[in-house]
């Protein structure tokens, strides 16, 4: 596939693979996020679902911040800029970002949107985004990475549960003064 044929460019084929499924709105990420980790390894394949998550959902926030409901009903359809209205209402600050970047991840394009449409600051955004990606990424480059290599779930999960509780006292204290 693309992939295979862009020989040492693979790993930024991926990237701008997985960048293109938060802003062309029908693709999903999910399988390119297993697919990493079988194809790059654990450790690779994380960091470039990361990056691929990050290029794209920054890509969307300024889409919507710069170019607002013209961009993102040609991009995402009528029926998604519906959706994206009832999800802005929700995103006014950095802690429901974390909270919605946690527990909606079907919905990061549209949550990378609406919070291109609050008011809520780039560089914020941009750490909660990567902070709350690492627990579900970590799992899925693992679970990829498994696929091939035969490695026990267990250690993952443990893994994923400490990072995750680090994850939300660090931003608590890195954000704590901000009480939006």
């Amino acid at each position: 596939g693309v992939l295979h044929a862009a020989g040492p460019l693979a790993p930024l084929a991926f990237i701008g693979l997985k960048a293109s499924t938060y802003v062309i709105a029908p693709l999903s990420g999910t399988p390119l996020k297993l697919a990493a980790g079988a194809l790059f390894g654990f450790w690779d394949g994380f960091l470039y679902i990361i990056i691929g998550d990050l290029l794209g959902a920054s890509l969307n926030f300024w889409i919507a911040r710069i170019f607002r409901d013209k961009a993102i009903t040609k991009l995402a359809g009528k029926k998604a800029l519906k959706r994206l209205d009832e999800i802005t209402q929700h995103v006014g600050g950095w802690r429901a970002l974390l909270v919605a970047r946690l527990f909606l991840s079907s919905l990061y394009d549209f949550i990378s949107y609406a919070a291109g449409l609050s008011s809520l600051p780039f560089r914020q955004f941009f750490l909660v985004t990567l902070l709350a990606g690492i627990p579900s990424t970590l799992v899925s480059a693992f679970v990829g990475d498994s696929l091939v290599t035969n490695q026990p779930l267990f250690f993952a999960m443990i893994g994923l549960s400490a990072i995750s509780l680090l994850l939300l006292l660090a931003t608590n204290k890195w954000f704590g003064s901000d009480r939006k």
